[in-house]
């Protein structure tokens, strides 16, 4: 994917449109028409033109400044840069900004474009000596009208941000978006801060497209210090920031990745997949937003030890609803109290958490570490609604890893409605005093655990149990449903079930059809057991 065709010569254009990748990524919109109804100016650099571009072809150049905006383009393989590219200004009449790079060797310094009014746009190519990192600076695009702001990372390019300042950066102030496009290039990001950053702070949405490449940092697990790779942020309502990630590498970062809208309502959405290369990804993701939507159908994602409650995968809602969905690929957790996915909300909202457990492997390694975690706090009488449906995949949790939990589910509130729906797969946990399936007591709530088919194992733990948590939880009638299908294997040493709700009011059903090895059930209230040819 490119700006511009590197055939670019002595001020021709050739034909220049909207280009959009398999993921629908708009690259950048200029037309011939446009751009001739503009004159970019050079002050003291690649000198004046007629013509709707500008070319830079001599060896060496210091600050290269073309307020007026137009196309520049870089076409000299041994041109070295060493001072700041500017093209376009907020200040000017500026319609279309862009730099575009076919050929150069180094530019060290910042390269910045803007527009008032349309796009304004960076194609970085691979510079001609590949052995030092093409730029050593900042990228940035912004723009406040209608247009993008857009950054192309090509097939080799490589850039090296020294400073706290964000790497890669396109900023959208008006109606249009923010987008960056990662296509096999390298960003190393030398000090704490961000690697790349798609920020709209206009209506508009942000996107960040990496099909491969490497993003890194330096992490020192310090708390006072963070690196972060890609960022897509949105501040409007009923705005979206988008992470497609299809291939590469993000590694010695704390945060990964993340997705954010701080405005109600406001869509965060990151997809994982090896479409275009292997996906392996060191740091946290992280999303917020009213409704939040996490994939991951290929790649490795894995959080080294750090502060208490890291996962690789952190959902917070901040409204309505959250789906999670976990279709392959591994997710690794490590050191004590280490999350493998988290699902967290604060908001006094009625929320919907759906999480899919699809072939995705999640291991557990470190004490009282737990494979899929949800907390949920809100304001007295909201309703919560939790689904979890497994049907391929496994969670296993090591020999070292005491206390572990295969799936938790932490409410602190008084009405909850969650259901966990097993039809395949496994979960295993080889650690001691470590339970498969916790949830905190409710009062007024209703679990609902559906086993039809699948292998569930607790060598020193319980298969379910319902616990209370420091009086924070209420402790009132509940009605729990538990049902253990015919091709459905359960076995806890410690008890299939055990309800640690102590309210008389409590209904249990338990039904068994399958093979369950353990004390089949224990608690309070009312319980109503059916066998059915299970054992």
């Amino acid at each position: 994917m490119t700006i511009l065709n590197r055939n670019v010569r002595n001020g021709m254009l050739p034909s220049l449109a909207l280009l959009r990748n398999s993921a629908s990524v708009a690259v950048i919109a200029l037309t011939v028409s446009s751009l001739s109804a503009m004159k970019a100016h050079a002050e003291n650099e690649c000198g004046p033109s007629s013509y709707p571009i500008v070319n830079c072809t001599a060896n060496s150049y210091g600050n290269i400044s073309y307020p007026a905006g137009g196309l520049v383009v870089l076409e000299n393989s041994d041109m070295t840069v060493d001072g700041v590219i500017t093209i376009g200004s907020m200040e000017n009449e500026v319609e279309t900004a862009v730099l575009n790079t076919p050929l150069y060797k180094t530019i060290t310094g910042e390269i910045r474009v803007f527009s008032p009014k349309n796009d304004a746009g960076i194609g970085l190519y691979p510079s001609s000596n590949s052995a030092t990192p093409g730029v050593t600076g900042i990228l940035s695009a912004t723009v406040e009208g209608e247009g993008n702001a857009t950054i192309n990372l090509l097939e080799g390019a490589w850039v090296s941000n020294p400073s706290s300042a964000v790497a890669v950066k396109a900023l959208q102030r008006g109606t249009g978006d923010a987008i960056v496009q990662i296509e096999g290039a390298t960003i190393d990001q030398i000090t704490p801060g961000i690697a790349v950053n798609a920020i709209n702070r206009g209506t508009g949405n942000s996107k960040i497209v990496m099909n491969s490449g490497t993003i890194s940092g330096t992490a020192d697990n310090d708390p006072k210090t963070e690196f972060t790779g890609l960022v897509a942020h949105g501040v409007s309502p009923n705005a979206n920031a988008e992470i497609i990630f299809t291939g590469g590498t993000i590694k010695d970062t704390d945060v990964a990745m993340t997705a954010y809208v701080n405005a109600y309502p406001g869509s965060a959405s990151i997809v994982i997949n090896e479409d275009t290369d292997k996906a392996d990804i060191h740091g946290q993701v992280l999303l917020t937003g009213t409704e939040s939507y996490f994939e991951l159908k290929a790649g490795g994602l894995s959080m080294a030890p750090g502060e208490t409650y890291d996962a690789p995968i952190n959902v917070e809602i901040d409204g309505n609803q959250a789906d999670v969905k976990l279709l392959g690929g591994g997710i690794a957790t490590y050191g004590k109290n280490g999350r493998g996915v988290v699902l967290f909300n604060q908001g006094g909202y009625e929320t919907i958490a759906a999480v899919e457990l699809g072939g995705t492997d999640i291991t557990i390694t470190g004490e009282d570490g737990v494979g899929l975690y949800m907390e949920y706090i809100a304001d007295p009488g909201q309703p919560y609604q939790v689904d979890v449906s497994m049907s391929d995949g496994n969670i296993l949790s090591y020999s070292n890893a005491t206390g572990a939990t295969a799936v938790g589910l932490n409410v602190k509130d008084q009405e909850v409605d969650a259901s966990f729906n097993m039809s395949g797969g496994t979960i295993e946990m080889y650690s001691s005093n470590s339970d498969v399936i916790q949830a905190t007591t409710s009062a007024d709530g209703f679990y609902d655990f559906q086993l039809t088919a699948g292998i569930i194992l607790a060598v020193d733990g319980t298969a379910i149990k319902i616990l209370p948590e420091d009086d924070l939880s209420p402790n009132g009638p509940m009605k729990i449903d538990v049902t253990i299908g015919s091709d459905m294997i359960v076995s806890g040493i410690k008890g299939v079930f055990l309800n640690q709700n102590t309210d008389p009011g409590t209904i249990t059903s338990f039904e068994v059809a399958g093979s369950a090895t353990g004390d089949i059930i224990d608690g309070p209230g009312t319980i109503n057991v059916v066998l059915n040819g299970g054992c």
